[in-house]
């Protein structure tokens, strides 16, 4: 097995062990207010830093693109469960039937499926090569396929929908929940920037991806 290394390939699996330390510490305290939905935010958080390590240390092409279920098994149950806490900790959990629960639940699933099978076809990626960058073996997307902008539009509406939530949530609770809510909005815009500044090539430490240590500092 061939494996690589930088400081930036460690931080991921620091990124990691962070989120599922949140993810262990909020469980603790699974009967407060949306606890369970950002606890297991948190674990699938720690699952994509863990599968974007892996698939970075890793020099031979097959298992670097092994590592691609990995980390969209992690950004999918991620978002996911963050629609859920919003939901619940802003206290519209009337909001969560059936009809709600699959809108939520169906693009993450069929994501992670396609993601299971991104060699066979071309809906996540329509190119997709491995390159060297300083004596590094590194992924590269050269083209997304069309399935791929309908996630990353799922997410955004999730991401922002959910902040929109915990701000209605704000003007109506006590002083003492509206400094919590305002920390947790600004910690969404975290991940939404360094997202952002990576679809549109201004990654500050390309060729790594910043969005899960972005997930995790929210965390």
């Amino acid at each position: 097995m061939s494996l690589q290394f930088s400081p930036m390939i460690l931080s991921y699996f620091i990124s990691s062990i962070v989120a599922l330390f949140l993810g262990y510490r909020t469980w603790k305290i699974r009967s407060s207010r949306g606890a369970i939905f950002w606890s297991l935010a948190m674990f699938f958080s720690s699952i994509y830093s863990l599968g974007v390590g892996l698939e970075a240390v890793f020099a031979d092409p097959t298992l670097k693109f092994a590592m691609i279920p990995v980390f969209y098994l992690g950004i999918t149950g991620l978002i996911f469960f963050w629609g859920l806490f919003c939901i619940t900790y802003s206290q519209y959990q009337k909001w969560l039937n059936p009809l709600t629960f699959s809108l939520l639940a169906f693009p993450p699933l069929i994501t992670f499926i396609l993601s299971l099978f991104v060699g066979q076809h071309h809906l996540i990626y329509q190119d997709y090569s491995f390159v060297k960058y300083n004596g590094l073996l590194v992924s590269q997307v050269n083209a997304y396929g069309s399935y791929f902008w309908f996630w990353v539009t799922y997410s955004y509406i999730v991401l922002l929908g959910g902040s929109a939530l915990l701000v209605l949530s704000a003007v109506r609770s006590p002083d003492l929940y509206q400094g919590q809510i305002r920390m947790l909005v600004l910690s969404v815009s975290i991940p939404v920037i360094a997202a952002t500044f990576n679809l549109l090539g201004y990654d500050p430490v390309y060729p790594f991806d910043i969005s899960p240590l972005a997930h995790s500092l929210k965390g």
